[in-house]
């Protein structure tokens, strides 16, 4: 932490004043409570911000009479180390609870990859070590490099801290959310700055959770895993609710957009049986890969099985709405072959098109 300190003695009293930059305000504030104290913060934009630490000391009698006088060194010595022990255990307390269930977590396949963006060199480290274990963890020391790294990685999340040089987490995030290859990957902020305004600041600028430092390891891994969750039960939703073209209700503003875009693209090139990936990538101005990645992470479905699911979902809607041949309709939705349409229909909804077609329309 940089700061300059001072200290002013006055009866029964001692007062710590710090000029401090921000950075771990939260754990000061922690230590000072634990040792009976209080703290009071005076800011002034742009100029700095003072903090007053304040210890209570109680008076005791010396052993030659019976006057007031201060703690002698032995007795501050000793409470010092019951401060100490007090603290470690604290600051344990707070970045080292054990891990939470495992059946709490989700279970995938492989591990998920999570950026990790701090420009604290220990605090970057330290919570790097407590979600190894879960995930794939990638560095990096503020966000100019993250924006670095995210051309080539294709992380499953980003847990940054808001205050770093070059690029804050805010700008990040912004970054982030604002790019369409990007928009799909949530966001969790860190700050040591605590408060509604800056809880707004950071959810303004795209960020899916906030929390704050001192990081405690329950709360981080519990959000983490409530993120990934949510992610599986959006995929779910939107495989089985085959008519829903609409995602405004399952994804962000822009990931909404996104979707739109996409199914309009498919929707214009709709009967080639040879749909151009490649064509459907440069008219949404996105890579080929990163188009694969976004689209995985938003439907679970490759860019193949996400095509071949818009088909068969528009040949079903035609099957009832249309009075038309079942081959006149596939050909319309650009599948070619009878049979190796009846196959992929009952894989995709249980039923052949028949039986579909039967079902659907008694009950309508």
């Amino acid at each position: 932490m940089n700061c300059s300190t001072s200290v002013r003695c006055k009866t029964g009293r001692v007062v710590l004043v710090v000029s401090d930059n921000g950075i771990g305000l939260a754990l000061v504030k922690s230590l000072v409570e634990l040792h009976g104290g209080t703290i009071s913060i005076y800011s002034e934009r742009n100029k700095g911000t003072d903090i007053v630490v304040s210890f209570r000391f109680r008076e005791t009698k010396t052993a030659e009479n019976n006057s007031s006088g201060t703690f002698q060194e032995s007795e501050m010595s000793s409470g010092f180390m019951r401060y100490k022990e007090n603290i470690i255990k604290k600051v344990e307390d707070m970045v080292g609870a054990d891990v939470i269930d495992d059946h709490t977590y989700p279970v995938y396949t492989e591990k998920k990859t999570i950026l990790l963006v701090e420009d604290n060199d220990d605090l970057r480290i330290l919570i790097a070590e407590i979600l190894d274990k879960d995930y794939h963890i990638i560095q990096a020391e503020n966000g100019a490099v993250a924006l670095e790294k995210l051309k080539d990685e294709n992380p499953d999340l980003i847990l940054t801290d808001i205050m770093m040089p070059l690029v804050s987490g805010i700008e990040l995030c912004r970054a982030v959310k604002q790019n369409i290859e990007t928009s799909h990957i949530p966001v969790i902020m860190l700050t040591a700055k605590s408060g509604m305004e800056n809880q707004i600041e950071g959810m303004e600028g795209g960020a899916d959770q906030y929390i704050e430092k001192p990081v405690n390891r329950k709360l981080l891994l519990l959000s983490i895993a409530n993120i990934f969750a949510h992610q599986e039960r959006v995929r779910t939703y939107y495989s089985k609710n085959f008519f829903s073209d609409n995602p405004e209700a399952k994804f962000s503003k822009r990931d909404s957009e996104f979707m739109v875009e996409l199914q309009n693209e498919i929707e214009k090139q709709i009967a080639n049986p040879e749909l151009d990936v490649e064509k459907l990538a440069a008219s949404l101005a996105i890579s080929r890969s990163k188009l694969y990645t976004k689209i995985k992470t938003l439907t679970g479905k490759s860019i193949v099985e996400y095509i071949r699911s818009y088909r068969l979902r528009k040949i079903a809607r035609m099957l009832l709405e249309e009075d038309l041949p079942i081959n006149l309709i596939i050909e319309q939705a650009g599948i070619d072959n009878p049979s190796y349409f009846s196959r992929i229909f009952k894989k995709e909804f249980g039923v052949t098109p028949t039986e579909f077609m039967e079902k659907n329309r008694k009950g309508s």
